[in-house]
Formats: C-alpha cells, sequence, structure tokens
C-alpha cells in the first residue's frame, strides 16, 4: 500500500484545485469507497492536510484498508441496518406492510407504489424499503409483482369462478397495463408464461 504525501503546497498547486481533491476523497469516504477516497489522497501532487476533519478521515482509511475485506463488508451492513428501528417497532412495521400487500383489492390498484405502501402503514420510505429487504429478501417491486401473480395463478387456476376471463382482462384487473410486463412477471415467479400455466391446469382438471 502506498500512502499519502504530506508536505507544504511547494509545488505551487492551484489552492481551489487543492481543495477540490481534498472534498471529493471525503465525499467517496462518506459513500464507503474507501480505495478510492483513499487514491485521491496519494495523487503524485503533494498535498499540504491542515484540517482536522481530513487527518481524521485519512486515519480511518488507513486503518480501513488494513482490514480483512470480510470485516470491511459486515461492518458496510450493519451501518447500513442501523436505521434507527428497534425489534418491537420494526415487527410492528413488518405486520402492518404484510395486511396491506395480502389485501388484492389494494395493491392490484394501477396506481398502487411504494409511496402509496409507505402512506397506508404511516412510515417513511427509507423504513419501509429497509424492512420489505430485511424480511423478505428483495425490494418493493419484487414483492409487489409476486403478490399480483399469486393472485394471478389462483384466478388461473380456478376456472369455476374465472372460468370466463381472458388472460388479459385477468392481468388488467391485477394492475398490470401491458401483456409483456404481465408476461415476464408470471415467468419470473412461476417459471412459466400465463398461458402455459392455464393449460396445464386446465388438463390437470380433465383428469
Amino acid at each position: 500500500m502506498f500512502l499519502p504525501v504530506f508536505a507544504n503546497d511547494a509545488t505551487g498547486n492551484d489552492k481551489s484545485t487543492l481543495k477540490n481533491i481534498i472534498d471529493e476523497g471525503y465525499r467517496l469516504y462518506e459513500q464507503e469507497l474507501y480505495s478510492d477516497a483513499l487514491e485521491c489522497y496519494t495523487k503524485e501532487s503533494d498535498m499540504e492536510m491542515g484540517n482536522a476533519r481530513n487527518s481524521r478521515m485519512l486515519k480511518e482509511l488507513l486503518d480501513i484498508m488494513e482490514k480483512p475485506q470480510d470485516n470491511i463488508e459486515k461492518e458496510k451492513t450493519d451501518k447500513r441496518n442501523d436505521i434507527g428501528l428497534d425489534a418491537d417497532r420494526k415487527i410492528r412495521l413488518i405486520n402492518k406492510i404484510l395486511s396491506v400487500m395480502e389485501d388484492v383489492e389494494v395493491i392490484c390498484k394501477p396506481d398502487f407504489n411504494l409511496n402509496t405502501l409507505v402512506s397506508m402503514v404511516d412510515s417513511n420510505t427509507s423504513y419501509v424499503s429497509w424492512c420489505i429487504n430485511e424480511a423478505f429478501g428483495k425490494n418493493f417491486k419484487t414483492l409487489l409483482n409476486e403478490y399480483r401473480i399469486r393472485e394471478a395463478s389462483r384466478r388461473l387456476s380456478y376456472s369455476k369462478k374465472y372460468g370466463n376471463m381472458t388472460i388479459q382482462a385477468i392481468y388488467e384487473d391485477l394492475g398490470y397495463k401491458s401483456a409483456s410486463n404481465f408476461i415476464k412477471a408470471f415467468k419470473n415467479v412461476i417459471g412459466m408464461t400465463p398461458s402455459m400455466y392455464l393449460k396445464l391446469k386446465n388438463e390437470e382438471n380433465m383428469e
């Protein structure tokens, strides 16, 4: 590892350029791009670091770069998970999210989105997104598609009640605006196209 050079600005570097380099390094540091941040302070130009914030940050960078990579990743994960929700609040929020997502009439409205869910559970986007990822290991869009497709497969299987509905009528009723989006989501969740799924279910019913 190479270390940054501390020196007076004897090379005649423009002070504003030096400040830009330092600010860029701090921005990368805040984004946890440690290698890139450290590189900002190891450019060929001699730099002076009279700022206490920069000195502290550089020391932390050097400490981080000495740690095993798996330790760094664990610290990043811990930091991301620390959003200020205790266990009880997290469980309550997840239960609220589940209650909304299990309401087919609500989630199948074409304009239902993350902001709608946030409003319905009386929370904010950060908390809701984090809880969905924590509880289900996926983002909101994927979770919404899974709930909608689960309902689609139920309707395609229940010919007695929905047999008179076309596939188009079903996907439009579930909030999808185009056949391509519905087919893509269906294949991702079920593993086959809606028409193939419907054909298999009809064959099963005939046996």
